[in-house]
């Protein structure tokens, strides 16, 4: 998968074969069809993949305060301080443009979205936010339109800023990192 990872960063979705990653590899094609049928299968196991170090990296903020693990999460969404990989997101950015067309990357962008959506509502909710789980959509929401604009068209000014300004309206700023 760390071939798959490396090629969508160089390449993007739309140039991505199975040539590019057996390549990346130092393999030829036949060793990825041994595993998968076609791009369409392989490309299904790397979201799963990736759904599986979301998981991973959520258990990681369990041992956080509440307003600690709320600022690593918005963090980890916007990727505020991780300019590397902003490659990765335009690759996402092209595989998310195919969902209208292929329903199990759909799928895989739905468990993604209801992780966060937990996720955060889970932290919502354990510092006595109402709503937790209408908020929680609102946010992830949210900051889905904050990542298509800085990936899409560079719009990263004020990052800072807004992740301070989304403390302050769904978390109260100070009065959270109290709890």
């Amino acid at each position: 998968m760390d071939a798959v990872y490396t090629v969508l960063c160089r390449e993007g979705y739309q140039a991505l074969s199975v040539q590019n990653i057996a390549d990346e590899l130092g393999k030829g094609k036949s060793y990825i069809y041994h595993y998968y049928s076609d791009k369409r299968e392989l490309m299904n196991s790397f979201l799963d993949y990736i759904l599986g170090g979301m998981e991973q990296a959520s258990g990681s903020h369990s041992e956080l305060s509440s307003a600690e693990r709320f600022d690593r999460m918005l963090d980890d969404a916007l990727a505020v301080q991780k300019e590397e990989i902003e490659d990765f997101r335009k690759a996402v950015m092209e595989m998310k443009a195919q969902t209208p067309h292929k329903e199990e990357y759909a799928e895989k962008f739905r468990e993604m979205d209801k992780l966060m959506i937990t996720e955060f509502s889970n932290v919502l909710d354990a510092n006595g936010v109402e709503s937790p789980e209408v908020k929680a959509e609102l946010l992830v929401s949210t900051l889905e339109g904050l990542i298509d604009r800085k990936v899409g068209y560079s719009c990263t000014e004020n990052l800072d800023e807004l992740k301070t300004e989304l403390k302050n309206q769904y978390v109260g700023g100070e009065n959270f990192a109290a709890k």
